[in-house]
């Protein structure tokens, strides 16, 4: 854990422009004859064309992008995110491109900061508590940046809150080294981006096959089912305790961060309406207001959903406390929590019914 974190030039930027840029300054620091021409001879382009790409003044198609990277001995997933990144800053109407910035801002913030390795190798400690209190204690660092990072591995699929008190590394081969686990972030956003890319284009198909066919009604289809209630609200800061004593002042609510997660659970002080809480948000991210509907089968709503359309973010989590959650997005982009409640224990209804 002590390891220096150095990222991969390669990896420092997602954007093919700033990566040749660089290219171009290293050849030139260390051989004061190199110049643009001779990056154009390596890379077997007109040394104009070569100007105006690095200077923006020609945007850089998948073909060329492809092209260069070929030149410069990439490897395949190093060419998928850049030609993803790229694909980003054209205008586009692609159902995926909220997701893919996701993605990208995901992976970028994984390969610059030590502490999502650092949490995947706690994970394999005989000693670990699933408590991310602990974790920062060991790591020395705030509660928040554990939270922080413990969502991001994930949504990126690379750990797995398998039980309440088992928590799982789910990276390839269980990547401790640094070279390794840089190696699969890179490889797996080049797979999601494939993946959001082939996703977006089913479901535009889909809505044109269906598109006259779509009705609402007021009873499931399967013989008017319960609807599902919302059980909580969240509220994702970037402050998470400036926001708690705003609410505190403002409307007399309470906050209870003693748990496994310290999650702020926020107490409304009344009979009426329902709890909520408060979780911390990354710097690049959107302050919001997110729900959580409670569903009799998580496994099986998060498949239902994926279905109608939505993305699966985080998948199906056991909580520390019992709990089981999930986070899908809808059509529209906007998060929503799924969360199915443990069993009500007998005699200890109060913990039972805390949420």
């Amino acid at each position: 854990m002590k390891e220096q974190y150095q990222i991969p030039e390669t990896l420092t930027s997602l954007s093919f422009k700033a990566y040749l840029q660089s290219q171009l300054a290293r050849r030139c620091s260390t051989n004061s004859q190199y110049s643009l021409r001779s990056f154009a001879m390596q890379l077997e382009i007109d040394h104009s064309t070569l100007s105006q790409l690095l200077r923006g003044k020609r945007r850089l198609t998948e073909r060329m992008i492809r092209r260069l990277s070929d030149r410069l001995s990439l490897s395949a997933a190093e060419i998928d995110a850049f030609v993803g990144f790229e694909k980003l800053q054209q205008p586009t109407e692609s159902s995926g491109i909220g997701e893919t910035q996701r993605l990208l801002r995901d992976t970028l913030s994984l390969i610059s900061n030590p502490h999502h390795l650092n949490i995947l190798e706690l994970v394999h400690l005989e000693q670990f508590k699933p408590d991310a209190r602990w974790i920062a204690r060991l790591l020395d660092i705030p509660t928040d940046e554990v939270n922080i990072a413990l969502s991001r591995l994930l949504r990126l699929g690379l750990l797995e809150m398998s039980t309440p008190t088992r928590w799982t590394d789910k990276s390839v081969g269980s990547a401790t080294r640094l070279s390794d686990f840089i190696t699969e972030a890179i490889v797996n956003l080049s797979k999601r981006l494939q993946g959001i890319s082939v996703a977006s284009v089913s479901l535009k198909q889909e809505l044109v096959r269906n598109g006259d066919k779509v009705k609402f009604s007021t009873a499931n289809a399967e013989g008017g089912r319960m609807g599902q209630p919302v059980m909580q609200w969240q509220i994702m800061s970037k402050n998470p305790d400036r926001l708690a004593e705003f609410y505190n002042k403002l409307f007399f609510w309470t906050v209870d961060a003693e748990n496994a997660l310290g999650y702020r659970q926020i107490d409304t002080r009344s009979e009426r309406g329902i709890k909520g809480g408060i979780w911390p948000s990354p710097p690049d991210a959107p302050a919001l207001v997110q729900i959580f509907v409670e569903v009799d089968d998580l496994a099986e709503c998060v498949t239902r959903a994926a279905e109608l359309g939505a993305r699966v973010i985080v998948p199906p989590q056991a909580l520390p406390d019992g709990d089981e959650m999930a986070v899908i997005t809808d059509p529209d982009g906007l998060p929503v929590g799924l969360m199915k409640g443990r069993k009500p224990q007998v005699g200890n209804t109060k913990e039972a019914n805390r949420k």
